[in-house]
């Protein structure tokens, strides 16, 4: 348990940097100034994807949050005695298990793009996809430190606000409006539309080849955004990649005109890319500009194989891991961490910056079906919940969704979201500018 233990407390340390040494121990011995009582389990001896036994709940900032691998209830999480805190719940166990992604590592249920499905989770069995609960874990041995040594531990996200924002954009397609919007046009009876979409068209401007105007939307707010390029597309298995070729020069015009605004630019990568050795850095390499991070397509992501691809890759960092199906916290939390690779015991050397909401998942015949004035309410608790610990909330909205003909999930829902955040003051950033602020403690 000793590389669980390290593990965990890198990812702390990444996000809280601690300035001076201290003494934590994962166990009880008496001695040291904080001291993690260790469940007695040989649950991460084992390749189960799920505890059997359901969890334990204990209160914590006012909130219930979900503990395993607990066989005895604690009247109190934290005691002190004699200038020591000892923490009487395993939060180290509980929060490798989310960190690392065990539960999809070791489970076979995949959905029909070969992705962990939402439904297989913890998360949907026991309602807490909204509820980042490695944020508590974390804020227990926090204040544990606060107390024993008289320190005062921040959020590096919640620098000069109250928490930061990453706000992205995956660009799958720039050519298609005329047909996806004009046969929706057509289906509604809506022919002058249809054929408003069909002569942007023949005039060589599609209605979704809008990138500079998505640019200018977001520096109405004051803020800079990511732009992640697909660069590959031909099909996949008969699935859909770009609409558009990367290489030619009007899109390259494209990325020159963001970064002259310090906007940031990634690649996302095509289907085959999550799968096979050899295929990201080519697609990265095509796109000319400075490209450090990535989201994969259709949010594709395999625990056993995608992360040795990042590395091999050669990118500082990813922004995929979100469920498709539901917004919330597929790994439990609202900060960027590192993954950990099951066969060294070590962590990856890419950051994670996970995915909290996708707008597609808003309006989609098989994820959620809110209307315009259903999702700024839906979101809500779990914007509080990442405001609370000083989080990154990442969320993402495509190109194409900017379009007026989008009643759904289009850009009156855009706005309430952005109005939203600056009320809540938020700190807008680039994807790229968190992953410099947590370098100083990347992990060995």
């Amino acid at each position: 348990m000793e590389a669980i233990f390290r593990y965990v407390l890198d990812q702390f340390n990444i996000i809280y940097q601690l300035q001076a040494p201290v003494e934590i121990y994962y166990g009880l011995n008496n001695t040291s100034r904080i001291q993690i009582k260790a469940a007695q389990t040989a649950f991460f001896q084992n390749t189960s994807p799920f505890p059997d036994a359901p969890p334990v709940y204990y209160t914590w900032k006012n909130q219930k949050i979900p503990f395993w691998f607990e066989s005895l209830p604690t009247e109190e999480i934290i005691t002190l005695i004699n200038g020591k805190a000892i923490i009487q719940v395993d939060i180290i166990a509980n929060a490798f298990y989310f960190l690392s992604g065990w539960q999809e590592y070791y489970s076979a249920e995949r959905d029909q793009y070969g992705r962990f499905p939402y439904r297989a989770s913890l998360q949907h069995q026991y309602n807490f996809i909204t509820l980042p609960v490695v944020n508590y874990y974390f804020d227990i041995l926090k204040t544990a430190i606060e107390q024993v040594y008289g320190i005062t531990l921040k959020s590096v996200l919640a620098d000069n606000a109250d928490f930061t924002t990453c706000l992205t954009h995956d660009v799958d397609n720039c050519q298609t409006a005329w047909l996806v919007e004009g046969m929706q046009a057509l289906r509604k009876g809506k022919f002058l539309n249809f054929l408003n979409l069909l002569s942007l068209k023949v005039a060589g401007k599609d209605n979704w080849f809008n990138v500079p105007a998505v640019m200018q939307t977001v520096q109405q707010y004051g803020a800079q955004s990511t732009f992640f390029f697909l660069a590959n597309n031909r099909k996949h298995q008969g699935i859909a990649n770009a609409d558009y070729d990367v290489t030619q020069a009007l899109y390259q015009k494209w990325l020159t005109l963001l970064q002259r605004h310090n906007f940031e630019i990634g690649v996302h990568g095509s289907h085959i890319t999550a799968l096979e050795p050899g295929k990201l850095a080519p697609e990265k390499l095509k796109i000319k500009a400075r490209v450090r991070g990535n989201r994969f397509h259709y949010l594709r992501f395999e625990p056993l194989l995608t992360p040795t691809l990042m590395d091999e890759a050669q990118l500082a960092y990813d922004s995929t891991l979100g469920f498709s199906e539901h917004f919330g916290f597929r790994h439990g939390t609202c900060f960027p961490f590192r993954l950990f690779n099951f066969k060294t015991q070590q962590s990856y050397s890419f950051l994670e910056i996970p995915l909290h909401l996708m707008d597609a998942t808003l309006h989609h015949p098989k994820y959620l079906q809110l209307t315009t004035d259903e999702i700024l309410p839906a979101i809500k608790p779990m914007l509080q919940e990442i405001k609370k610990f000083g989080g990154c909330f990442t969320w993402l909205w495509h190109n194409e969704n900017f379009s007026q003909n989008n009643g759904h999930n289009g850009p009156a829902a855009f706005k309430s979201i952005m109005a939203y955040l600056q009320e809540q003051q938020a700190n807008f950033k680039t994807t790229g500018r968190v992953y410099d602020l947590l370098q100083p403690h990347r992990p060995d």
